[in-house]
Formats: C-alpha cells, sequence, structure tokens
C-alpha cells in the first residue's frame, strides 16, 4: 500500500475523530460473540473518493477471511477483462461488514464480535451510512474465462466486484451481554440510546469515526478461476436454471425479495433457501415413514406444520450451520421508485447426513414456538413427540 493511501486515511481518522464528541471506547470485556451472519461486504483499509482501481484486483487464494482486505489484492493482465462502471445508490443502511485486522489496529479498536468465514472468522464492525455511489464490475465471463485458462498465475478464486460509497459511521463492538445484564444472545430489545452507541446481536456497539463520500467497503466475486479454472462455467448463473446433482446431498436455490443493499439481499436469499430445506426436511420425514405404519400419522403432522411459509421462515433460522452457499449469482439489479434494488441468488447445499439432526432440531423448535403461540394442542404434541422419536 502507497505511503500517500495510508497517510489520506489517518487523515481522515484525525478529521472525523474532532468532528463529534463520541464516549471513550472500552476495552473488550468477556468473550467474543460471533455473528449469525457470513461476511460478504469488507471494509477496506483505506476510504478515499475513487475506487476504480481495485474493481478486478485478484484477491490471493492464501489470504485468510480475517485478513481480507484491498490492500492484498492486485490487478493482473486478466483484470482486463474487468471493467468498473459506476451506478447510483441511495437509501439510509445499517448492515455488519467483516474487517481484517489491519482495518481494526487502524481504528485503534480490537472488537469483540466476529463474522464467520470459509476458513477462518474476520472481525465485526456495524456501520450506518446513506450510500451515494457504487462501482460494480462489468465482467467480460468468456474473455476472462480464457484469460483465466491460458494463465492461470494471473488468476485467484476471488476478484473483487463491487465498492461502496457513502456519509456514515462506523461502530465497534466493545462490549459482550454478559457484562451488560442483557440477553445472553439474539437482539437487544432497546433501540439505540444516542448516535454514539447502540445494543445489537448481544454486545454493546460504540461509535469509533465518521466518513463523508468516500467508498469505505468492498465485495469479491468467488469463481473457479486460476488453478481451478478448468471447473469455472463462463454462465455462472446456469445453476439458477438446472440444479447440480449429488450422490451426498440436494441443492436449493435461494432467491431474494428486492433489498437496497446486497448483504441484506444475500441475507434474504439464504433465508429463502433454508426455507425450503424446511419444506425438503418434512416430506422426507413422511416418506421415510412409510416403512413404519405407527409413524405415518405424525411425520404426516410434522409435515403438514413445516409447509406453512411463515413456520418454514422462522425455523429456518436454526438450520445457519446445516444449509451452506457454495455459489452466488447477482446482484440484479432493478430501478423502483425507492431508488436501485438488488437481487441475489444462491445455490445452498444440505448434506444428507445433516438430515436426521436437522429433523429433530426443527421439531423440537416447532414444538416451543407453537407452545409460545398458545396453538400446541395436547393431541398434536403427541404427535409431534412421536414424529421426534421415530427419527433415526
Amino acid at each position: 500500500m502507497s505511503g500517500r493511501l495510508v497517510a489520506a486515511l489517518a487523515a481522515l481518522l484525525i478529521v472525523t475523530s474532532c468532528a463529534a464528541t463520541k464516549p471513550a471506547v472500552t476495552g473488550p470485556i468477556g468473550g467474543v460473540v460471533v455473528l449469525p451472519v457470513k461476511a460478504s461486504v469488507f471494509v477496506r483499509t483505506t476510504f478515499d473518493s475513487d475506487a476504480t482501481s481495485i474493481i478486478g484486483a485478484f484477491i490471493p487464494d492464501d489470504v485468510a477471511d480475517g485478513d481480507l482486505d484491498e490492500a492484498h489484492a492486485a490487478r493482473t493482465q486478466c483484470s482486463d477483462y474487468i471493467k468498473p462502471k459506476r451506478i447510483a445508490a441511495s437509501g439510509e443502511v445499517e448492515e455488519v461488514f467483516g474487517a481484517s485486522a489491519s482495518v481494526g489496529g487502524k481504528l485503534g479498536i480490537k472488537g469483540v464480535a466476529q463474522i464467520a468465514g470459509e476458513r477462518s472468522n474476520s472481525n465485526a464492525l456495524r456501520i450506518k451510512y446513506n450510500a451515494t455511489q457504487k462501482i460494480v464490475a462489468d465482467v467480460d465471463t468468456k474473455g476472462l474465462y480464457e484469460c483465466c485458462q491460458a494463465s492461470p498465475d494471473q488468476c485467484s478464486r476471488r476478484y473483487i466486484t463491487m465498492s461502496i460509497a457513502g456519509d456514515g459511521r462506523i461502530y465497534a463492538a466493545t462490549e459482550t451481554a454478559d457484562k451488560l445484564g442483557g440477553e445472553g444472545e439474539g437482539t437487544y430489545k432497546g433501540i439505540p440510546i444516542a448516535g454514539d452507541v447502540m445494543y445489537k446481536d448481544g454486545v454493546k456497539w460504540e461509535r469509533t469515526t465518521e466518513f463523508k463520500g468516500q467508498f469505505f467497503a468492498f465485495s469479491f466475486a468467488q469463481q473457479g478461476l486460476g488453478k481451478a479454472a478448468k471447473e469455472f462455467a463462463v454462465d455462472d448463473c446456469s445453476w439458477t436454471k438446472k440444479l447440480p446433482k449429488s450422490q451426498n446431498g440436494v441443492y436449493f436455490v435461494g432467491v431474494s425479495p428486492q433489498a437496497d443493499a446486497e448483504t441484506m439481499a444475500r441475507k434474504k436469499a439464504m433465508e429463502d433457501a433454508r426455507s425450503q430445506v424446511v419444506k425438503y426436511i418434512g416430506e422426507w420425514l413422511e416418506e421415510s415413514s412409510r416403512s413404519t405404519e405407527s409413524s405415518v400419522g405424525p411425520a404426516s403432522a410434522v409435515t403438514t406444520e413445516l409447509a406453512d411459509a411463515t413456520t418454514a421462515e422462522r425455523l429456518g433460522a436454526a438450520l445457519v450451520s446445516q444449509v451452506k452457499d457454495e455459489q452466488w449469482c447477482g446482484p440484479e439489479m432493478h430501478d423502483t421508485p425507492k431508488g436501485q434494488m438488488q437481487v441475489m441468488k444462491t445455490l445452498a447445499f444440505f448434506p444428507y447426513t445433516e438430515r436426521s439432526r436437522a429433523t429433530k432440531s426443527l421439531i423440537t423448535n416447532l414444538i416451543d414456538m407453537l407452545k409460545a403461540k398458545g396453538t400446541l394442542s395436547p393431541a398434536k404434541e403427541a404427535q409431534l413427540k412421536a414424529a421426534l422419536d421415530a427419527v433415526k
């Protein structure tokens, strides 16, 4: 990284730190909280007014999730097939971002919240911002594929596809719920008590700095490039029309509703995929119970409950660790009266080895949910418990 960019970030932090009064940030207290989201957008090491130079930059395969930032990325000859394209953005957004150790060091914060990655966790920062602009990748997929085949050393699995600009505030997690006397997990009931402090996801978030009109974050595409170029499909969204087959599990395509941020669209796409898995489990349970006459009725009762869209969506949260995203398609941009909205699609995989464990978890959570709603009759409870006991 150039000295000029480092100096620019340092100047930004000094100016924004002096621009408003903020509370003294405490050191980490208690254990680290791993948030129930997957890092898809990361904070840049250096904020600036133009991020075109990082679009199409490849991130080396040996860079772990906890070290992901644009400082490790570099444009190569194959980056010529990935052109930057500016698009307007708007709307006030609050999201959790991944952050490398380098970013945390520049902010002077070692937070107590993390986001799970593929191979390691990354630090978590919460940012409230008004988006003003995005730079996205306009990819010549055929040219990129051919370049990576001819020169695999010029490609890696990941390359930067988007950067977001806006005005906002950065918050770091400073204390865990067990030290604050709040719930041990989940979301706090309270709303932000001031512009400098908020309580969410079981931790206390405190403002560290502000930025204005800066490109502050990036996201990347993950494809089978470089040494795995032969596995890269030119139409990298072809799986949305024809699902791949596997002897080890089942694939699902999750589709998000329109969202004003890619992170939210990704989250909603995975929620949709998990809802489909919930319904699949209900059908699998009923089918597998046909060999035992006594369990057909109880299994059918479970299937009926899990087929409800609202129930499936609520129970899908229990499958976060068992339903994995393998590929992404998007963002697909839509012009709406509210501004540009995004739709994401995910290829999610559910392994057969997890069916029994997931089924037991879903039935247990279903019983608890119906009890809380006051709709669990003694007869239905007996059926659901019988179905639970029958799961092998």
